[in-house]
């Protein structure tokens, strides 16, 4: 990841006359990061903007404070285990506000996702 003291350091030696690809050299960088940072009127801080989209309807959202009662009696649960969980509890996938196959991989990636999340955050 390029960092803005890198940009700054290859804006500095591009002013003095260096070459992109020795600039981009001198500073660890690319020489495609350098071309692309070498006009940009912003920062690498300032470019990145994290994205809070998602792509899908969240599959657990009815079932996620059960999931999350399970973690904190237990937190170090594995999501394969909270997964087999649901498939035992939901044998023909509807967990609620959408009908799911509980037995493809998708949703036990989902699942392990949350616990993660919810690891780290502490939700």
């Amino acid at each position: 990841m390029t960092t803005d003291a890198q940009v700054r350091k290859l804006r500095q030696f591009l002013g003095e006359g260096h070459p992109l690809y020795r600039a981009a050299l001198k500073v660890g960088m690319d020489a495609k990061s350098a071309r692309k940072y070498r006009h940009a009127d912003r920062l690498p801080s300032e470019s990145f903007t994290p994205g809070t989209w998602r792509t899908r309807e969240d599959p657990f959202r009815d079932v996620w404070p059960q999931l999350r009662d399970l973690l904190e009696l237990n937190p170090r649960l594995q999501a394969k285990t909270l997964f087999g969980d649901l498939q035992r509890r939901f044998p023909g996938g509807d967990v609620g506000h959408v009908e799911l196959m509980v037995h493809t991989m998708d949703f036990r990636y989902s699942v392990r996702t949350c616990c993660r999340i919810w690891t780290v955050s502490g939700l």
